[in-house]
């Protein structure tokens, strides 16, 4: 297993829901995450992704455009990982709310690749899909490219009928099978027309 720069790495969790017992993830809608979010006991806290994947889109930076994977999650997500930046600073929860200026983090392979590195890549506007513009406000450490692939992340505020995938932190003295079991409890509960089939 290879190392990822976040915080006591075995304590990371991501979990999902399974139809079936089929490997089929099953994620949870925004309304189910915030509910578990905020009765979950085995973990200190949580956060969201809209997908265990990236997801390949264009970028418009200036005249040029070039195709990046990019993620989106909630603005707590590096807060979870532990994971600081390398230059200017990551996501925070404050970014994450309707009406929050648009901010986007690049992973470390990206600024080295296509901005060669400029710590002046602090501050730039990237166009995304949807004449979407973000600004950049930082770099996240080598080596983190998670979810799968990911070269931006970009945080949930001001997308609508989004589906979550949660990761969290545990707490002390949980486990990963029973924050499983919390979370198969928790889709219990829920009414069956949000379990989406």
């Amino acid at each position: 297993r290879r190392p990822l720069p976040v915080l006591d790495q075995e304590r990371v969790i991501v979990l999902w829901g399974e139809a079936g017992g089929s490997m089929r993830t099953l994620p949870l809608t925004p309304q189910h995450f915030e509910r578990f979010r905020n009765e979950a006991r085995t973990l200190q806290e949580d956060a969201g992704t809209l997908s265990i994947d990236s997801w390949a889109q264009p970028v418009r930076d200036g005249e040029q455009t070039f195709r990046v994977n990019l993620s989106t999650v909630t603005g707590n997500f590096f807060v979870v990982l532990g994971s600081r930046a390398v230059l200017g600073r990551t996501l925070v929860p404050d970014d994450d709310h309707p009406g929050a200026v648009p901010v986007a983090v690049l992973s470390y392979s990206l600024w080295r690749g296509q901005f060669a590195g400029n710590p002046a890549v602090l501050g730039r506007r990237l166009e995304l899909r949807n004449s979407r513009v973000v600004t950049v406000v930082g770099v996240a450490p080598a080596g983190l490219e998670y979810p799968t692939g990911t070269e931006i992340w970009v945080p949930f505020a001001n997308l609508s009928a989004v589906e979550v995938m949660p990761l969290g932190r545990l707490s002390s003295q949980a486990t990963a099978q029973e924050a499983a079991a919390e979370l198969r409890a928790s889709f219990e509960r829920e009414p069956k027309s949000e379990w989406r089939g």
